[in-house]
């Protein structure tokens, strides 16, 4: 279902992307690098508080992020 997700709005962000004429390879580069380094820092983060701070409450604490950051792309 994440994955479902993230695709969409990479497609609709591609569309906006070509209308604003942006070069392909290299908003296609950064788009990559920023990728990487946001779901690297977010993993080791969340391995992190995981262990330490919220153990069982994982799978609930991360489903409230989703849908609180699938509302603020909303709005």
């Amino acid at each position: 279902m994440l994955g479902l997700a993230l695709g969409i709005d990479s497609i609709s962000l591609g569309v906006s992307a070509g209308f604003a004429h942006y070069p392909i390879l290299l908003t296609s580069f950064f788009a990559g690098i920023t990728s990487f380094l946001f779901i690297w820092t977010g993993s080791n983060f969340a391995n992190r508080i995981t262990f330490t701070l919220i153990k069982d409450k994982s799978d609930i604490v991360s489903g409230i992020l989703l849908i609180t950051l699938g509302i603020w792309q909303i709005i």
